[in-house]
């Protein structure tokens, strides 16, 4: 996520000096985060959390801005399924399928990087050590709070489901995909080895049709305009056209 120059003369970037032969880095991933140009830096992030949230509440327990105590680090949107709903889910199309177990699901406007992806893996990791905690809490298992690396949890209780963590970004990430071993499953959805439980959806090699509708909408440029084009030729009471238009109106 970083682009290196040298500078070839004397000058100044921004105020500060920068002198001939000095290496400059640019941040690539902070492009359009600047609060005095782009008073909305998160609007499309908030966009697309919401969305998720939103569509995901039919037939899932949804959560966004999750904390991950251990990690100081946040959920964009957290589910759990709820087997009462699941024939909502049924209809929701790729997003109901995607969300047929425990998820993170974490929109990027950016195609995302290998390293933001491998802070994404620590905090299902770590997301998963606190489930097991709370479980083991909840069933007053002595020792987990005092030490809770410690108490393993009783024999005849059922482990905690590990979550899949949904990378959903606008382009094909070459370098995470093989960083991971991920294989295509279908057009523009990528497993990664099993014992991952990681997802990966590029919103560009989606099929433009309307079980992919609501993860297109978490596009931008083309990708969002072709997605609100489908998103308009929905009779009235769509159920997509419920959980979009009022997010899309205030966005």
């Amino acid at each position: 996520g970083q682009s290196a120059r040298i500078a070839d003369r004397e000058m100044a970037v921004a105020g500060c000096p920068v002198h001939k032969a000095q290496v400059m880095i640019t941040s690539i991933p902070a492009a359009n985060r600047d609060p005095a140009a782009y008073t909305e830096p998160h609007r499309f992030d908030d966009l697309a959390k919401n969305i998720l949230r939103d569509a995901l509440s039919r037939a899932c327990a949804a959560e966004t801005e999750v904390e991950v105590l251990a990690a100081t680090q946040k959920i964009d949107v957290y589910t759990t399924p709820d087997p009462a709903r699941a024939a909502e889910r049924a209809r929701m199309g790729l997003l109901g399928e995607l969300a047929e177990q425990a998820c993170l699901f974490e929109p990027y406007h950016d195609t995302p990087t290998l390293r933001q992806l491998r802070r994404c893996v620590n905090k299902q990791h770590t997301w998963h050590h606190e489930l097991e905690r709370r479980a083991r809490v909840a069933v007053g298992f002595p020792g987990v709070e005092s030490n809770p690396e410690e108490s393993a949890p009783p024999a005849n209780q059922e482990g905690v489901q590990f979550p899949a963590l949904i990378a959903i970004g606008p382009g094909r990430p070459e370098t995470v995909l093989d960083a991971y071993g991920c294989t295509q499953v279908s057009p523009g959805v990528y497993h990664a080895v099993w014992g991952l439980v990681l997802r990966i959806v590029v919103l560009a090699e989606l099929p433009r049709t309307r079980e992919t509708l609501l993860l297109r909408l978490l596009g931008s440029g083309r990708l969002l305009r072709a997605a609100l084009v489908d998103l308009s030729r929905l009779p009235d009471d769509a159920w997509e056209k419920s959980i979009a238009t009022p997010l899309l109106v205030h966005f």
